[in-house]
Order: C-alpha cells, then sequence, then structure tokens
C-alpha cells in the first residue's frame, strides 16, 4: 500500500509541471524524494492531526446536533460554523 502511494504521488508530481506553470521537476530522483516526503509526512502528521483535532470536532458538532432547536431546526453544521437560513422578502 506505501509503494502505490508513492507511485501515485510520484506520477502526480511529474504530472504537476503539465497543469502549474513555474514548477519544474528536474529527474526522476527528485521526483521520487519529494514524493518520499510527502508519502512520509501523510503517514506520520496526518493521523496526528487527526488525534488532536478530535476533540474540537466532537465538541463542535455533536454538541449541536443533540441540543433541540426553538426555530424549528432548520440551521445546519458545515465543519462546526452554525448555518441558519434567513427569510429574503
Amino acid at each position: 500500500m506505501i509503494l502505490l502511494r508513492w507511485f501515485i504521488t510520484t506520477l502526480a508530481i511529474f504530472a504537476l509541471p503539465y497543469f502549474v506553470a513555474g514548477i519544474t521537476v528536474n529527474g526522476i530522483i527528485t521526483a521520487l524524494i519529494v514524493s518520499a516526503c510527502l508519502v512520509f509526512l501523510n503517514m506520520v502528521v496526518k493521523p496526528i492531526v487527526t488525534i488532536l483535532t478530535l476533540p474540537i470536532n466532537i465538541l463542535t458538532q455533536s454538541r449541536h446536533s443533540e441540543s433541540p432547536d426553538i426555530r424549528g431546526g432548520d440551521d445546519a453544521m458545515l465543519g462546526g460554523t452554525c448555518v441558519m437560513p434567513t427569510k429574503t422578502s
């Protein structure tokens, strides 16, 4: 699985100069090193950040969904932000 991620990331790094101006890839060794760094960061840093932000996610989403709404329950939670519809008449 790790090798597959590394291979796909390397292909994405090779394709990047065709989509973003100003980026160049000098060779396969450079692409392999950059993709190895990105895969390593995704494997190590992403789970740590997910665990550290878990209490914030629990507090911002579960508390609102269980509380009764006086206005009729038409509001929604989007990424921890309460979005309420308003009348535009």
